[in-house]
């Protein structure tokens, strides 16, 4: 049996063991996405890029959020993708046909808070501000 110090020191021990492993995986967390981008040729994406329920500003305490996160960047990668193809041909076209596409999935997601004005301005931001990354002017007045 172990005594209060011995006690104290081993939670102190199994504390610091579940932090170093929480940071292994949000180490390796990190990599995968930035590999996932990197194939999607997507690294260059704004530093705002949202990537999970909270920095959606989704409903995040509701049950089922976090999915509806990850549904919704899923998506926003997928169509970012088709924007860095398009940009090049019509600036203007690609946003707002990029903001189209992103408005049919927050719909499917609005229970989540999806289509509240915090999301919404999320995906346009990062629309313009990738666009602005690729070398093009770009203008909020452009898309609807």
């Amino acid at each position: 049996m172990l005594n209060d110090r011995e006690l104290t020191d081993e939670i102190g021990r199994l504390e610091g063991r579940l932090l170093d492993l929480k940071n292994k995986r949000g180490a390796r967390r990190t990599a995968r996405m930035k590999d996932a981008h990197a194939k999607l040729g997507l690294e260059g994406l704004p530093n705002g890029f949202p990537k999970d329920a909270g920095e959606w500003e989704l409903y995040s305490s509701m049950p089922g959020s976090y999915l509806a996160g990850k549904r919704l960047t899923k998506r926003f990668v997928e169509v970012l993708k088709t924007f860095k193809e398009e940009v090049e041909r019509s600036p203007a076209k690609a946003a707002k046909n990029a903001a189209k596409k992103m408005e049919k999935v927050m719909t499917k997601e609005a229970a989540f808070g999806a289509t509240d004005s915090e999301p919404r301005y999320h995906m346009l931001q990062t629309i313009l501000d990738y666009g602005r990354k690729l070398g093009h002017e770009m203008d909020a007045g452009w898309i609807d």
